[in-house]
């Protein structure tokens, strides 16, 4: 059974099961199908008593916590009831799939542990790169090229941080880290996505100053060396990076046009007038804008304005692009709070337990924070998260010997 919700895991990891329902292979929704099938054999499958082990995490608590805060704060009645009940359905499975995901990595042998992980992330890849050169869905027109995830920002999310566990489990294989990072690199660059090249930046610069070791190796002589060759490394393969980018909106025409022609143009620093695309995103539904409408608000209402306010299409057109806007429009300043004291405490306890790759895992979802306001709605990053704190809470002498 172990292995049967490893394979449903893969499935959840490269956004597979989004895919089969879009393609009608399998007619119903993943949360009406596929995540109820993984939780209930997960939940039947392992002693209770190991999920009481779960509720001391400090994500636990932090999922728990937002799931009180959803409910509490569904009476405030400025959003629809239909936007109430799907984001606490969202809020509930959320915490469920992290539990249940945690005891699965407990009672997981290390070496079917990086099976899975190179499993999703060869998928999600192997997805990727289809998609850019034969395509996923013929009827497409947008051409985002986001494999099974559709959109390339969750794609390449997905990967940098599958990516970082997998790197985790072979951090003392030099070619293995080396044949993950390029695959890491070549992929998220296919998604031409800001956030998601910065995010494979932050993972490479942290792991490189630190010489790819488990616990804290900062000195200051090889702290000084390691960035400036890490920063060589980076500036030379950013200006190959856009040179690829132009050589490839040149050949393949596909790639001047629709969502994928746009992220190379925002990549390149190029500009379109008319209202088309802004490099800082700056037009009316842009991210900067967005961001300000949402702060003005928060400002107006600091106390919050309910569960499922900022994705009411009803109320508002786009939600936030912000995790801590979202938290604090919709839960006000506790649920920010909250937020912040969740990140705060990831930088301690893995100091605590002496993993700086838990500490890299905290700086990506920092950042990660900043520019999607459904992270922790993405299967890939609670099933990411879920692995990291295995490793750190209950799986030390078997993963970080």
């Amino acid at each position: 059974m172990k292995y049967v919700l490893l394979i449903l895991m893969v499935i959840f990891v490269t956004n597979l099961d989004i895919y089969l329902y879009h393609e009608q292979i399998i007619p119903y929704r993943p949360a009406s199908f596929l995540l109820p099938l993984f939780l209930g054999l997960t939940l039947v499958s392992f002693n209770p008593k190991a999920y009481l082990k779960i509720a001391k995490t400090h994500s636990f608590l932090f999922f728990f916590a937002f799931c009180i805060l959803s409910a509490l704060y569904a009476i405030q009645g400025y959003s629809s009831t239909e936007a109430v009940l799907t984001a606490l359905t969202n809020s509930l499975l959320t915490l469920l799939l992290y539990c249940c995901s945690v005891i699965v990595f407990m009672k997981t042998e290390l070496r079917y542990l990086r099976i899975f992980l190179l499993s999703c992330l060869i998928l999600l890849a192997g997805s990727l790169l289809f998609d850019t050169f034969v395509g996923l869905d013929k009827l497409s027109t947008e051409l985002r090229k986001g494999g099974f995830a559709v959109n390339p920002n969750i794609a390449a999310s997905a990967m940098k941080f599958i990516g970082l566990c997998l790197i985790l489990t072979y951090r003392n294989n030099k070619k293995v880290r080396l044949i993950v990072m390029m695959i890491l690199v070549s992929a998220i660059f296919m998604t031409f996505s800001r956030s998601g090249i910065i995010g494979v930046i932050i993972l490479a610069t942290f792991l490189l100053i630190n010489e790819w070791k488990l616990g804290y190796n900062l000195q200051l002589k090889s702290l000084v060396f390691t960035s400036f060759k890490g920063a060589g490394i980076l500036f030379v393969t950013y200006i190959l990076l856009l040179n690829l980018a132009q050589f490839v909106q040149k050949e393949i025409p596909e790639f001047s046009k629709g969502d994928a022609g746009q992220r190379i143009d925002l990549l390149l620093g190029k500009t379109k007038k008319n209202g088309g695309l802004t490099r800082d995103d700056n037009s009316q539904y842009g991210r900067k804008q967005i961001a300000l409408r949402y702060l003005d608000h928060f400002m107006d209402h600091p106390f919050g304005s309910g569960t499922g306010y900022t994705s009411d299409k009803l109320i508002n057109l786009k939600d936030t692009h912000n995790y801590y806007l979202k938290a604090a429009v919709e839960f006000g300043i506790i649920g920010l709070f909250i937020l912040l004291i969740y990140i705060f405490y990831g930088f301690i306890i893995s100091r605590k337990y002496d993993n700086f790759y838990y500490m890299v895992f905290t700086v990506m979802l920092l950042f990660e924070c900043f520019i999607s306001h459904g992270l922790f709605m993405e299967k890939a990053i609670i099933i990411a998260l879920a692995f990291m704190d295995s490793t750190l809470y209950f799986n030390n002498d078997n993963m970080l010997s």
